[in-house]
């Protein structure tokens, strides 16, 4: 049921159950929220069809805990919100479209995640904290603009490099302040390092379908000389001690994840790899420093030079390596390739200066290849995902 006055309609909504402001419908210049409003709805002052003329500044009371995509789009006058100080506060997306008397914004210091922003034309100042642990690297674009133009000069690289907190280091825009990798801006590498000294991977960090994947987009970064190129392989510094939610969502040809810390030292949420289809199914999501070898290929087929390597290497450890004939029949390749890799173990194992048939013989009666002494096989995990 709403309850009306003079200059409000409030309504108490299901969905979030509570008092939420869904229309002003007078003439005031300046305009105070009534106390006890927890949300304010999407489009409460006025509307592409319905324009408010009138309001100049709106002030917010502390009760006011959510604030609801488009909330002042379309008041052409608004100059200034005084913000909730709710320490709850949320902001949706694109609050300000159609303000185009809006001249300056600063983030509220209680709002730490941030939605697509859409900058109105006669914004000539963002003033962000520095405490913001989550954006989209789409983030602030101007009104009117349907795509990033060179994602690693977007406009919100410009806005957060403002503050001394944000810097951008190999590719990431990165809160110093807090450690957190807030998104990866250069999306033209396959092959990518996060900067040592990080410790949170942000939600949706390395989205690439968001913006990417839209045929505008491609077509411009084609023209600027720039590819889309998806992220195969990703390597996490050992200060990295959180994968947040979504993290790598609809990151489509990523292959693996290689962490240089231990797997006790690393929170992944629940869902950070989502819609990830190259890593679907398998057991082992992130190769840890002390992951153990005989799981590195549980429930993936072996195609890589190393991958092989290592499984071949692990069937003459324990006696039972087959024919060569069969080995090529087990990993889909030619006899000569099972051969060259006989060859590639003697390279590895560091004592090249010996022929293979003194370390890898074959017994006739148990049709079966073996070690003939112990050594050291010297592949790096990161080698072993070359498939």
């Amino acid at each position: 049921m709403a309850l009306c006055d003079s200059d409000f309609i409030i309504k108490n909504t299901s969905r979030y159950n509570c008092k939420s402001l869904f229309a002003y419908v007078a003439k005031d210049s300046i305009v105070h929220v009534p106390d006890g409003v927890v949300a304010i709805g999407s489009y409460a002052f006025g509307d592409k069809d319905n324009p408010n003329d009138t309001i100049t500044k709106i002030i917010l009371p502390d009760s006011v805990e959510k604030i609801e995509n488009h909330a002042f789009a379309f008041c052409t006058e608004l100059k200034e919100i005084v913000w909730s100080e709710n320490e709850n506060l949320s902001l949706g997306r694109n609050p300000f479209t159609g303000c185009r008397s809006l001249e300056k914004i600063s983030i509220p210091k209680n709002v730490t995640k941030l939605e697509e922003f859409e900058i109105p034309v006669s914004l000539k100042e963002i003033e962000v904290h520095s405490d913001i642990i989550r954006i989209p690297y789409g983030c602030f674009t101007y009104e009117g603009s349907d795509s990033l133009k060179s994602a690693v000069n977007s406009e919100t690289v410009r806005v957060l490099c403002k503050n001394p907190d944000y810097k951008l280091i190999d590719g990431f825009l990165v809160n110093v302040k807090h450690k957190v990798a807030l998104f990866y801006a250069d999306k033209n590498k396959r092959t990518v390092h996060v900067p040592d000294g990080v410790e949170i991977i942000a939600e949706e960090c390395f989205d690439e379908l968001r913006f990417f994947n839209s045929v505008s987009l491609a077509a411009e970064m084609e023209i600027c000389g720039r590819h889309c190129v998806s992220i195969e392989k990703v390597t996490l510094p050992a200060s990295v001690k959180k994968i947040r939610t979504l993290a790598f969502t609809c990151c489509e040809k990523l292959k693996s994840i290689t962490y240089e810390g231990n797997t006790s030292d690393l929170e992944i949420a629940e869902l950070a790899f989502e819609d990830c289809e190259k890593m679907d199914g398998r057991k082992v999501m992130v190769i840890c420093r002390d992951t153990p070898k005989e799981k590195l290929f549980a429930g993936k087929k072996i195609t890589g030079q190393y991958a092989r390597i290592y499984q071949i290497d692990s069937m003459l450890r324990k006696g039972t390596c087959p024919v060569v004939r069969k080995l090529a029949e087990k990993f889909s390749v030619s006899t000569s390739t099972i051969e060259r890799t006989f060859d590639d173990i003697l390279f590895y194992s560091g004592t090249d200066c010996l022929k293979r048939t003194d370390l890898i013989k074959y017994d006739r009666e148990k049709k079966t290849h073996y070690y003939t002494r112990d050594f050291e096989l010297k592949l790096g995990d990161e080698s072993l995902w070359r498939n």
